[in-house]
């Protein structure tokens, strides 16, 4: 979405924007945790 907003300019699309670096931050967290708790 970086992009786009880059080329196109749309400013809505800068409040969308960090969303997905949330949502991305919360994957890996969620990896990181299911690797922990798996461990024994």
């Amino acid at each position: 979405s970086l992009y786009v907003l880059v080329l196109t300019d749309t400013p809505w699309l800068g409040a969308v924007t960090p969303f997905g670096g949330v949502a991305f931050l919360m994957g890996w967290a969620m990896v990181v945790w299911a690797t922990v708790a798996r461990t024994p």
